[in-house]
């Protein structure tokens, strides 16, 4: 494995069909301006250099990368997570790249771009429904910003550029959420809403529990002035049947138990596989300690290292991300009219809660940075176009 002629031949070829398809999106959705074009090809570019650095770095470390490619097979004897990944490598070796490391980790690269396109689409048309209701009263540079970061956020270009799970749940998140906010536009994204979902149960399940436990409390918290108590009851009791139905599934395929000592032992256990890098220390490691310090590990999960706990150059980069997001969510909790949004428009709400769900659920054991950052864009990209567009708004709408 080494960079090759073949290898170079195969990254050119796949960087010119995502110009294409790219540009191609921006044409039907009438996009086809020059900063749409600029942050398009910023985005593509970053995705590219990205995957080359992960790329790079599989032929030097041990990575997942290497096992879903060499140990890609047919047999489909379980219909999620790693065997799921590796049959689709399988067919991608077999029909088109063979050999070729490096041609199929460009597919999964071109898998990543279009993630950040659909982001890129969902946010325009979120902001096209807030401009409807209030207005013009938008702060233009921060908009404009707002769309370089949705596609350009640097832990999407590395991450989401990878052969394996992670490009994968980012696109099929990035599909499910563009079809549910243009659900009212064409009743053909409800096949691709449901083809998302089922996607990202193939990929990693627990993300249809995280997105059941969102709707769950954007139902009950955001919407509940809207809904009589009866209705409120039933779909509560279809939420509880249908989120334990997913989460004894989830336990079963993911071989874990819902206790505070799984949970304790595999934040253990994914620190320790790392020690040597960067990772979020734990405080304790009694149980009963570990329910005081939920709320700090959370806060660690999203927002470290922090100018501290980074212990190489991956954790010096992710230093100035959090510091970035970090200012961010701060600016975002001081908006306070302007997060009016989120009732004015359900599925910017829904978006929130989606994250607020993730970081409840796996913000407790991702420890090490390089699981907590790739896993945290599952989640992180919802709330990060939620936080956005609220900035984006300026606070003379109260008037409009």
């Amino acid at each position: 494995m080494s960079f090759d002629l073949i290898s170079w031949i195969a990254i050119t070829i796949s960087f010119f069909i995502s110009l294409i398809i790219g540009y191609l999106l921006l044409v039907v959705h009438r996009l086809n301006k020059t900063f749409y074009i600029k942050v398009m090809l910023l985005s593509l570019i970053g995705h590219y250099i990205g995957g080359i650095c992960y790329y790079w770095g599989t032929l030097h470390y041990p990575a997942d990368a290497w096992g879903y490619f060499y140990n890609a097979s047919p047999a489909l004897n379980r219909i999620v997570g790693t065997a799921f990944v590796k049959y689709i490598v399988w067919w991608l070796r077999f029909l088109f790249f063979g050999e070729l490391y490096f041609g199929a980790y460009s597919f999964f690269i071109f898998i990543g771009f279009l993630g950040s396109m659909f982001y890129f689409l969902c946010f325009r048309e979120l902001f096209l429904r807030l401009q409807r209701i209030y207005g013009y009263a938008f702060n233009i540079q921060r908009l404009r910003w707002g769309y370089f970061l949705v596609m350009c956020w640097p832990a999407s270009l590395f991450w989401a550029s990878n052969l394996g799970k992670d490009s994968l749940a980012y696109f099929s998140l990035s599909l499910f959420f563009l079809s549910l906010v243009r659900l009212n536009k064409n009743k053909l994204y409800i096949l691709l809403l449901l083809a998302a979902a089922l996607l990202s149960f193939c990929i990693r399940p627990y993300l249809v529990l995280v997105g059941t436990m969102g709707f769950f409390f954007w139902h009950f918290l955001e919407r509940k002035e809207n809904a009589n108590l009866l209705v409120r009851v039933v779909v509560f009791f279809l939420i509880a049947i249908l989120g334990a139905f997913f989460a004894g599934m989830i336990a079963k395929f993911g071989g874990f138990e819902y206790s505070m000592d799984s949970i304790l032992q595999k934040g253990l256990h994914q620190q320790q596989s790392l020690a040597v890098g960067t990772s979020i220390p734990i405080l304790a490691n009694d149980k009963m300690l570990m329910l005081i310090f939920i709320p700090y590990m959370m806060f660690a999960n999203m927002f470290f290292p922090l100018f501290f706990f980074a212990k190489n150059l991956v954790g010096i980069i992710a230093t100035c991300q959090n510091f970035l997001l970090l200012t961010l969510c701060y600016k975002f909790i001081k908006k306070k009219f302007e997060r009016s949004c989120m009732k004015k428009i359900p599925i910017i709400g829904y978006m929130f809660w989606f994250f607020v769900s993730g970081m409840g659920l796996l913000g407790m054991t991702n420890t090490n940075l390089g699981l907590a950052d790739r896993e945290k864009i599952m989640y992180l990209m919802p709330l990060l176009i939620v936080i956005l567009l609220t900035l984006s708004l300026r606070s003379l709408a109260k008037k409009s």
